[in-house]
């Protein structure tokens, strides 16, 4: 299957960019970068990250390549190029491993990506893929940094929270296209994206930039799932906000002067949403119905 998968790679997703000299079919790519790059690197495997037996290959697909894209956009930076490696199951048939590739493709494309290579690995484990993503900064000199805050910095987020496991987690938008926008124009001073949750991301891009946080939990947005979920849980919507993990939404800070610039930036027509400052004092706090208290740390563990 390996050779006949290669073949119909070669013939039908042939990379075309100004950066890739060499693509598929050799025995390694050539990418030419002209300024530093930006590499991430991500595995999914099924009964971790997905349900082979009830998410659709398209799924699965979109969410390998996808989750790497986010960690891109998180660094203010443009995906280029990715490869692409599989374990797979012996139950999985040619055709359903050209439907996966597709939907790798068709999102990695959408986002001007150029799928250069990889390898594929019969097992008899479950499916596993890894993806490994280049990318280049938006603005020369200019890539985000988690460990970039200072006390005072607003803090914002690029979508509402909570609730991933209902659909969101292998149907997320990468948030490349605010990312751009945000890096071409402002000075964010600290980025991550929201992966294990709120509550763990935000603390981890506190605790690098040597400062604590307040936010306000009237303020955090909450999807209609978390809301849902709340309903058959023992758990309000807000603790689905601050603790459900792969939302994949950034967080960014901006400082008090950029944040009122973005404010009135007519051309800026994405949802953020302010949830807080970060302080000077390493301590991680929420405000809520005007009563001040220390934030649970939790979320997903590796």
């Amino acid at each position: 299957m390996e050779r006949e998968f290669h073949h119909w790679l070669i013939e039908n997703f042939q990379p075309d960019g100004d950066h890739i000299e060499v693509g598929l079919g050799d025995d390694a790519a050539v990418v030419r970068f002209d300024q530093p790059v930006v590499i991430t690197s991500d595995t999914i495997a099924d009964g971790v990250h997905f349900d082979f037996g009830s998410h659709s290959l398209e799924q699965i697909g979109h969410k390998a390549i996808a989750v790497s894209i986010s960690d891109i956009a998180a660094m203010g930076a443009k995906p280029v190029a990715a490869s692409v490696d599989f374990f797979l199951p012996s139950s999985l048939q040619i055709e359903d491993l050209k439907s996966l590739f597709g939907a790798i493709a068709n999102t990695s494309l959408k986002f001007d990506c150029q799928i250069i290579g990889g390898d594929t690995n019969r097992w008899n484990g479950p499916l596993v893929i890894s993806t490994t993503l280049y990318g280049k900064a938006i603005r020369e000199k200019n890539l985000w940094r988690i460990s970039g805050g200072n006390p005072g910095d607003h803090i914002l987020v690029t979508g509402r929270l909570g609730g991933s496991i209902l659909k969101k987690h292998v149907q997320f938008e990468p948030r490349v296209n605010i990312a751009q926008f945000l890096a071409q124009n402002y000075d964010v001073t600290a980025a991550t994206d929201i992966t294990d949750s709120l509550a763990l991301d935000l603390t981890t891009l506190a605790r690098a930039s040597g400062c604590g946080f307040m936010i306000n939990g009237e303020t955090i947005p909450i999807s209609d799932s978390a809301h849902e979920l709340a309903q058959s849980s023992d758990r309000t919507a807000l603790d689905h906000a601050l603790y459900d993990g792969e939302d994949f939404e950034l967080i960014v800070c901006l400082s008090h002067l950029q944040w009122q610039k973005l404010k009135s930036d007519k051309q800026f027509n994405f949802e953020l949403f302010e949830i807080g400052k970060l302080t000077p004092h390493r301590q991680f706090q929420i405000e809520y119905q005007e009563e001040v208290s220390d934030l649970e740390i939790r979320g997903y563990e590796h």
